[in-house]
């Protein structure tokens, strides 16, 4: 067993057991792997609630997490879907309405299943556009081979922080270390090694400050007594996939909220990334007809399990086949940017509607988008549930994203404890 920790009141101060203490004050231990809190420590259960935010949309779970994983999934809430458009300024200030609308149901139905374990802590997951994410690189060189300590590896991480180019301190997010490397090989363990070069890549992530007081206004209307612990919906994902058999280092993120989608190249720590204006509500809005978003992921669901022969599916049918290819072309355009820098890995990691995952799924499996590819081979799309997401969270959850959210708990208590 590792010993305890002391909090440093320093930005990632790295402590003699080599722990990073970052921007919001949680403990991070750098990992090759993994980026990891220390919040969640003991092996007595827990209530901890995640909420899970993008623009148009939120989503809240309550987990039951005793230190080991998987963590149960106790209940789950989720705000209104409609086929509104919203500015910038209307998604921000609908988003604490829209948390508390998923947070009271989910806080229904913990205490309607005779749960009374109270809620200390909530992790606050918050996607694209609204998370802005980069990785920061940082070394040094030794005239000769030195022992690597554990000050060496903090003071570059302060530094990576304090010449991080245009990043605003006042809009922080989150920061941790993702990667260190002694002569260009990446190692777990530094300290005590010897080397002639070290380097580091960090995680940054900035939110806009309105954004983050709405998000922090709703949260707090729901869980007013709850210690926050701000992430960005990149690292959960990227956490993940990196723990998980498939995909490999190098893979793809379609990471799609209600009214955008995040596009995301992963190879190893470095990655590049679009944000593309379309979504859940906008691919409804293509193939509705006119009709409420719950008749049309009826009927999709329906039509998935060859079980529907109405009118109304056949017009869904026919609406998906023609906006197919408009929507291949609208994500080409940002994957065919990337892929002009560097092919894009053959694995694709999608998050999205439940209901639209099947017809996504065999949309980006699609011969048009192989030539973007490093085989140049169609995309191998795999999602939550195909990477066992049920291997971090048990109970069962529809909404992948949340899904992603709620597994980095277990996910990050797992790694802490080993």
């Amino acid at each position: 067993m590792r010993p305890a920790v002391t909090r440093r009141a320093v930005l990632f101060g790295y402590t003699h057991n080599r722990f990073f203490s970052d921007m919001t004050g949680q403990f991070c231990r750098y990992n090759e792997r993994t980026m990891v809190n220390m919040h969640l420590t003991g092996g007595r259960e827990r209530a901890v609630a995640v909420v899970d935010v993008s623009p148009g949309s939120a989503s809240v779970a309550v987990l039951s997490v005793s230190g080991h994983s998987p963590a149960n999934i106790i209940a789950t809430g989720h705000s209104k879907l409609t086929l509104e458009e919203r500015t910038f300024k209307q998604a921000t200030a609908q988003i604490g309405g829209q948390i508390q609308e998923a947070g009271k149901e989910a806080l229904d139905a913990y205490t309607k299943n005779g749960h009374r374990t109270p809620i200390d802590s909530v992790y606050i997951v918050v996607h694209a556009p609204w998370a802005t994410t980069q990785t920061i690189r940082m070394g040094e060189k030794y005239g000769s081979d030195e022992v690597i300590r554990d000050a060496m590896v903090g003071k570059l991480a302060q530094q990576a922080l304090a010449n991080a180019p245009k990043l605003d301190r006042a809009r922080l997010l989150e920061a941790s270390v993702l990667r260190v490397q002694l002569n260009g090989y990446s190692t777990v363990e530094p300290a005590g090694k010897y080397a002639h070069a070290i380097d580091i890549v960090s995680l940054v992530s900035e939110c806009d400050p309105a954004v983050r007081s709405a998000i922090s206004a709703g949260v707090g209307q729901v869980f007013p007594v709850a210690k926050p612990a701000w992430r960005s919906g990149i690292r959960s994902l990227m956490m993940l996939a990196r723990e998980s058999a498939v995909p490999s280092r190098h893979y793809l993120i379609v990471d799609m909220g209600v009214d955008t989608t995040h596009v995301i190249s992963v190879r190893g720590a470095a990655f590049e990334q679009r944000v593309v204006p379309e979504g859940v509500r906008t691919i409804l809005s293509r193939i509705a007809g006119g009709k409420p978003p719950e008749d049309v992921l009826t009927s999709l669901r329906m039509l998935e399990r060859d079980a529907c022969s109405t009118e109304a599916c056949e017009a869904v049918q026919k609406a998906l086949v023609l906006a197919e290819p408009e929507l291949v072309r609208i994500f080409a355009d940002p994957i065919g940017q990337m892929a002009a820098t560097r092919r894009a890995a053959n694995d694709l990691l999608l998050v999205t509607h439940p209901d639209l995952e099947p017809w996504l799924g065999r949309l980006f499996s699609r011969i048009d988008f192989s030539q973007f590819t490093v085989t140049t081979l169609p995309f191998t799309v795999c999602t939550p549930s195909s990477m066992h997401v049920d291997r971090w969270i048990s109970g069962g959850v529809a909404d992948d994203s949340l899904a992603v959210a709620s597994a980095l708990v277990p996910l990050e208590a797992a790694v802490t404890h080993s």
